[in-house]
């Protein structure tokens, strides 16, 4: 038995076929998903063959997978097996190396993905899945972008598809005291800095700011930067920072940790800015689908991966998200879903959350502890000097 069915069977994970009886799968034809979309893979035969999959989730999650993935089951008549467990990280680099990996293995975040590639574990995806996100997904290259990596020889190749991504560029509001002031909902940065000034003139307090977290305490104030790095700067600029191409104590970077200040640091909402023309950037996270054993069925199946119908069979569940333009938004659980799901599908540039892609100790360490420093009253250009001498440190 592989190490990954080990995993499986110690977290009691049930088989594909008895844990998607419990999730009453619509019968194909039926409702208002898009059953076109698996027509392809009517011609497909393969009968008799077993796809492994390996991922991070667990119950009820790794019901909505299955049954995402039951209709190509039934159109190929192939055997796939999910398997999920909450030290996947661990996991999937322990079955790599002992050469017993899944067929395909479903990445928490590309950093991981790309280490993965770098060993010369995973297998590029073929060039109609490439093609495929290029069409079919909002922002498609800042997506094909994510799932590029360098191989064991350096050279740079496309490996996935990001089956369900999360947003973070979001800031929420009560749409009671709105109306109450008659405040309008702002559509630019400029118009939401405006607005919040015009609280401050009315006697309120525009902004409630929370960056306590326990251990994890300051991961709020780096998402802040991170989208303004998005909204005050090129993608390009925000990728040389997050990879370390460009000091973190740079003008560019200082600026935006500043112009966070503007409102933390405020005694008295995000959009992009209109005057920069830098377009509708969207930071998030997400997970990666990828190649870890190859065979035609894992390939089919990741293709299988980028059609509406697998997202829809899962958004109607909750929790999930995509920037799969061909899905019916209809599908989505909730308003609140569809909402988070439409600025998905409006982006012009999709960024994952840097300080995810930053080394752990800078990311999750001197960043975390150098914005609550600033929030505290040290000045930007010297914290930011602190995590840039940290990293540095940390390359030597």
């Amino acid at each position: 038995m592989k190490s990954w069915q080990k995993t499986a069977v110690a977290l009691a994970i049930a088989t594909f076929a008895g844990a998607v009886a419990a999730e009453s799968m619509p019968v194909r034809g039926t409702g208002d998903y898009s059953w076109d979309s698996l027509k392809p893979f009517d011609s497909m035969d393969f009968s008799g063959v077993t796809i492994t999959v390996a991922g991070p989730w667990l119950a009820p999650e790794n019901g909505y997978i299955r049954r995402a993935l039951e209709p190509f089951e039934k159109a190929t008549g192939a055997t796939i097996k999910y398997s999920g467990s909450d030290s996947f990280e661990q996991q999937i680099l322990i079955d790599a190396q002992a050469g017993t990996p899944p067929n395909l293995a479903i990445f928490p975040q590309p950093g991981l993905a790309a280490d993965l590639a770098s060993r010369g574990y995973l297998t590029p995806a073929p060039d109609k899945v490439r093609q495929g996100v290029l069409d079919n997904y909002a922002a498609g290259q800042s997506w094909v972008d994510l799932a590029t990596y360098a191989d064991k020889s350096g050279k740079e190749q496309f490996y996935g598809v990001f089956f369900r991504v999360d947003v973070k560029s979001l800031v929420w509001y009560s749409p009671d005291n709105f109306d109450e002031y008659g405040y309008e909902v702002p559509e630019t940065l400029e118009e939401l800095m405006a607005l919040s000034e015009q609280i401050v003139k009315d006697g309120n307090t525009p902004w409630c700011i929370g960056l306590g977290s326990g251990a994890a305490t300051g991961w709020p104030a780096t998402d802040w930067v991170e989208d303004l790095m998005l909204r005050t700067q090129p993608a390009s600029v925000y990728d040389q920072w997050v990879s370390h191409d460009i000091r973190f104590n740079d003008s560019r970077v200082v600026k935006a940790i500043e112009t966070f200040g503007e409102i933390a640091k405020n005694d008295d909402y995000f959009p992009a800015y209109a005057s920069k023309d830098l377009g509708k950037p969207v930071l998030g996270s997400g997970t990666v689908a990828a190649i870890t054993k190859p065979t035609k069925a894992t390939e089919a199946l990741l293709e299988y991966l980028l059609t509406p119908l697998a997202h829809e069979l899962w958004m109607e569940k909750g929790g999930f998200l995509t920037a799969n333009k061909l899905v019916n938004t209809d599908l989505y659980k909730t308003d609140t879903e569809r909402a988070m799901g439409d600025i998905l599908l409006n982006a012009t540039t999709f960024r994952f959350d840097g300080s995810d892609l930053m080394p752990g100790a800078i990311g999750a360490g001197a960043f975390w502890t150098g914005m609550v420093d600033y929030v505290s009253g040290a000045s930007a250009q010297s914290i930011a000097t602190d995590i840039e001498n940290a990293w540095k440190e940390l390359e030597k």
